[in-house]
């Protein structure tokens, strides 16, 4: 009786965690099963990995100079290459445990054929080259493009900040597959050419030994606010919601190795379902991971703020067999003192915030677009590393081993 009392036990806890989650994580191959299983285990330890956007393809230099890689990275010799070059190595003296980039705007998004495809090229052997050298998380952020731009293209916003005066509501244009771009294709059709070219570059990614690499993707995020096409206030929330879905089912139908994440921005309060949050949230079934962009940490209101976000977030994770990140934070130009450890850290130490890993924003230009210390010897840079400390993040490599560990693996 006793046996047949813990087999049911057993059932209905196995039931319910699997209802939590997502229902593609049952076709994710051997890798992403163990990239999701330490992500969970960062997640319930509180112990996370740490990165900025971009690490290794373009940093500042110690003079503020930006370094671009895309030269270095257009060939496929770059996967074995032992020079992976980090800014966050630099200032921290490990490596990063994560690393994130962008398909879209760096390359699908773009009309010069030839510059599209060396940058797509360049972006595939940068994510390679990471996970064979450093083997930390890889994430991609996903700033699709409106279709209407490259009809349209009125005034100076970016394709994914485009939103046409007669156009308005692309989502519902998308998810009609009615309404025609031009003569040669419906908006639908513009957006799926799209998606399949990202799928294609996604099953690319490929390890040393052939198999796929494991990547964490952010799509539609930050859409609590208005400033992107499918934002608040361009659509309903309900179409969000299907396009949402819809995404996640066309790339997880074609790649085994994709973690899902949903991703709005800091304007919200709560995790009730008319909350900013939850009003747009597409389904346990469709997420993996839960987190928000947050460039507001500034003075102990925001702080006090974020804490409690990062609680709520952390029980809904825990009940529904997610994980939180704190997916884009930062202060520009660093103009808050020490804020690393007087404004980040605070929030993702609190007690009751669990995070699987955290994203500080890169860096393009010293005059107004860093996130990130970029002077070793400067009093941010200090900062940092005092913040890096934190028995809470989990380090990196130094250069050594990562060079050893590549010599062995390509010798």
């Amino acid at each position: 009786m006793m046996k047949r009392i813990l087999t049911y036990i057993i059932i209905c806890c196995y039931t319910i965690s699997v209802q939590a989650q997502s229902r593609h994580a049952i076709y994710w191959s051997k890798e992403t099963k163990h990239t999701w299983e330490n992500l969970r285990d960062n997640f319930l330890q509180n112990n996370f990995y740490i990165g900025m956007h971009n690490d290794g393809r373009e940093a500042l230099d110690e003079q503020g100079i930006l370094q671009n890689r895309t030269a270095f990275y257009s060939t496929v010799s770059s996967r074995k290459s032992t020079d992976f070059k980090s800014d966050f190595q630099r200032i921290a003296g490990a490596y990063p445990t994560m690393t994130e980039t962008d398909f879209h705007s760096y390359a699908i998004n773009r009309t010069d054929i030839q510059y599209k495809e060396s940058q797509k090229k360049a972006l595939i052997n940068y994510i390679i080259h990471y996970h064979n050298t450093i083997g930390g998380l890889s994430t991609i952020s996903c700033h699709m493009p409106n279709p209407w731009w490259y009809e349209e293209k009125e005034g100076d916003a970016a394709d994914f900040r485009y939103i046409s005066s007669k156009h308005p509501n692309v989502v519902a244009e998308i998810l009609d597959g009615k309404t025609r771009l031009n003569q040669v294709q419906t908006v639908k059709e513009k957006f799926d050419e799209q998606l399949d070219e990202f799928i294609q570059m996604l099953n690319q990614l490929k390890d040393y030994k052939g198999k796929k690499i494991p990547v964490v993707i952010r799509l539609f995020h930050e859409a609590s606010g208005d400033w992107f096409w499918w934002g608040d206030g361009h659509c309903s929330h309900e179409e969000y919601k299907q396009l949402f879905r819809y995404t996640v089912e066309k790339i997880t139908k074609n790649c085994n190795h994709v973690i899902i994440g949903y991703t709005p921005d800091r304007n919200w309060n709560s995790m009730e379902k008319t909350d900013k949050f939850m009003n747009r949230y597409p389904g346990n079934e469709y997420v993996d991971i839960i987190g928000f962009d947050n460039y507001g940490i500034q003075d102990k209101e925001s702080i006090q703020t974020t804490i409690k976000q990062l609680r709520m977030l952390s029980d809904f994770a825990k009940q529904y067999n997610k994980v939180v990140a704190l997916t884009e934070t930062g202060n520009n130009s660093l103009t808050v003192p020490n804020w690393f450890t007087q404004c980040l850290e605070p929030c993702v130490t609190a007690q009751g915030v669990n995070l699987a890993y955290v994203e500080i924003y890169g860096s393009w230009s010293s005059d107004g677009g860093f996130f990130f210390p970029y002077k070793k010897n400067s009093n941010e840079a200090k900062d940092f590393r005092k913040f890096y400390k934190n028995d809470f993040i989990i380090k990196g490599r130094n250069t050594k081993k990562v060079i050893k560990s590549v010599l062995e693996i390509f010798k």
